[in-house]
């Protein structure tokens, strides 16, 4: 027993032994093959790691040749695009309508002041004749070409159909023109006809008081009859709408005719203004019939003093010989208006001798005459020491 139990002792022992040799081999195999798929799975992270990064360079790499490639097509194609962008000249800029007006006006201000070229000065024609064109441009552009539109048939023709025309705005600039032209176009000379009915019939189209205006006086300065019936009528119908009354006379006296008598005596008979009174009274002195009315308004007492003072100035200046005659009952008037009175005493101060000695009784009147007025008494004390 003691036997088996010995052998059983050294059996278990041995048996111990190899189970703690076996269990260190399995401990050691487990190790490894741990150890082995941590280094697999180090290895497989490391291998994906590297495939990453060089996905990455080459997308990098990829991303430089493509920035290069971009730049390089940039460097080649900057000289294409710098001669793309070169500078317009003023010709094309000018032309290019959709331009801005101060870009294309500060093109056309670079030309000559006169156009002398032929494509120069069919594109301003163009610009002149185009209603769409900004007013600024075709202003501007009409300047540049008056000599040779005073050449061009076809230019004058357009010129007249602007004054015919109801678009005022252009009107004034054309007028301007042509008045600038008819001092050197000989074609326009011989157009003078054609040119004087254009302005006629603008003054039945036109609205603008400065075109209206200015057609007026362009005709006036023509000698042209529309002129003076046109600013007749004006006074007529009492429309100053379109022309100032202040600016009828000077314009009416330049163009006076004797058929133009009856209408502007008809004018003055007929008025109640002042201002028409003392600007008509100088225009129709020559006509014998206005002499009655002058006289008339010459003695009405009633009449502004403003209206007697012009009639005695023109009396004086176109009857000098019947002026103590006309005037005789007035300076002798104390009732009468002193500033009147004086007046006419002075001009008779200021007449030639020869005209003053041949008043009947002036001599022996002003040796009559008592006044207190002093400077009434200056002027008889004058005219007196002439005798």
């Amino acid at each position: 027993m003691a036997f088996f139990y010995i052998a059983a002792m050294v059996l278990n022992k041995q048996l111990f032994q190899m189970l703690v040799i076996l269990f260190f081999l399995v401990g050691c195999v487990n190790d490894k093959t741990n150890n082995s798929e941590t280094n697999n799975k180090v290895v497989e992270k490391e291998k994906v790691n590297q495939t990453t990064k060089k996905e990455e360079q080459k997308k990098i790499k990829g991303e430089k040749k493509n920035t290069s490639n971009k730049n390089s097509n940039a460097k080649a194609s900057l000289p294409k695009n710098k001669k793309n962008k070169k500078p317009q000249g003023k010709k094309a800029i000018l032309n290019n309508t959709n331009q801005t007006v101060e870009k294309r006006m500060e093109a056309l201000l670079k030309f000559d002041k006169s156009i002398t070229k032929p494509d120069e000065y069919k594109l301003f024609k163009k610009i002149v004749q185009n209603p769409k064109e900004h007013l600024r441009l075709r202003e501007a552009a009409i300047k540049k070409i008056y000599k040779k539109s005073g050449e061009d048939l076809e230019m004058l023709q357009y010129l007249f159909s602007v004054i015919r025309g109801k678009d005022d705005s252009f009107k004034p600039a054309v007028l301007y023109a042509l008045k600038t032209m008819s001092y050197s176009s000989q074609l326009l000379q011989q157009k003078r006809s054609a040119y004087l009915q254009a302005m006629r019939d603008g003054l039945l189209t036109t609205q603008s008081k400065e075109a209206y205006r200015q057609i007026l006086k362009d005709l006036a300065e023509k000698n042209d009859p529309e002129a003076a019936k046109t600013l007749i009528n004006i006074l007529k119908t009492n429309d100053y709408s379109k022309f100032a009354l202040k600016d009828i006379f000077p314009i009416l006296s330049r163009n006076i005719r004797p058929q133009l008598y009856p209408s502007m005596h008809s004018v003055l008979q007929n008025t109640k203004s002042e201002e028409i009174k003392i600007g008509m009274l100088p225009l129709i002195a020559e006509y014998p019939p206005a002499r009655t009315t002058l006289l008339q308004l010459l003695d009405n007492t009633d009449e502004n003093i403003k209206v007697r003072l012009k009639a005695a100035e023109v009396i004086a200046n176109k009857a000098k010989p019947q002026f103590y005659q006309y005037t005789k009952s007035i300076i002798f008037n104390e009732n009468d208006n002193i500033k009147l009175r004086r007046f006419c005493l002075q001009q008779i101060e200021k007449f030639d001798f020869k005209i003053i000695a041949k008043y009947k009784n002036l001599q022996k009147d002003l040796e009559n005459l008592a006044t207190s007025d002093i400077k009434l008494a200056k002027s008889v004390s004058k005219i007196l020491a002439r005798f």
